[in-house]
């Protein structure tokens, strides 16, 4: 555990609660890529923002923020609030069904070329697809005049999965692969 001066100031058995909750708090300024891995495998995050610092503007499902210093009482029931999704997401099995991405109550709806692109990297979650391989099996005729279509096509699906857990990575130069978040 961090010894940060924002941790210091949260009461220990808040500290120890939260960390018995399953729930990993973050200090801000804090490591975005331990940040992002914690996610990925879904653990929840709890990120405490320092007064005058600007809240996160977008998180995940298994996230939220308190800024500190904070009432105890509120850090410890958002923490619980975020335990209680992780549970039932651990729960919940997503299926990919006619153009569909069920997971729960969320129902998204995907474009055929979105379907394709998912169901092709749902074949081997966390295996690394080709960006090669990715085209050819989208485009078999070869990439339309726009180079960006598979960056753009990737763009939209993580902003479909948002609700979802299911996580599109990009490995840089190389090609992307999906984790499923429990």
């Amino acid at each position: 555990m961090s010894t940060d001066s924002t941790f210091v100031s949260l009461d220990p058995d808040v500290v120890n609660t939260v960390t018995h909750l399953g729930v990993v708090l973050f200090a801000s300024p804090f490591d975005i890529a331990l940040h992002d891995q914690m996610l990925a495998h879904g653990v929840a995050c709890l990120r405490l923002i320092a007064q005058g610092d600007n809240p996160p503007e977008d998180w995940s499902p298994l996230e939220d923020w308190v800024r500190v210093p904070a009432d105890p009482h509120e850090v410890v029931a958002r923490a619980t609030a975020l335990s209680h999704r992780v549970r039932a997401q651990e729960h919940e099995e997503v299926t990919l069904e006619d153009r569909m991405v069920v997971f729960g109550d969320v129902r998204v709806v995907l474009t055929p070329l979105e379907t394709r692109l998912l169901e092709r990297l749902l074949r081997a979650p966390g295996a690394i697809v080709s960006r090669d391989v990715l085209i050819s099996s989208l485009w078999p005729n070869g990439l339309p005049s726009s180079g960006s279509s598979l960056n753009t096509l990737i763009k939209r699906l993580r902003h479909h999965l948002d609700l979802c857990p299911i996580t599109i990575h990009t490995v840089q130069g190389t090609g992307h692969y999906v984790t499923l978040n429990r």
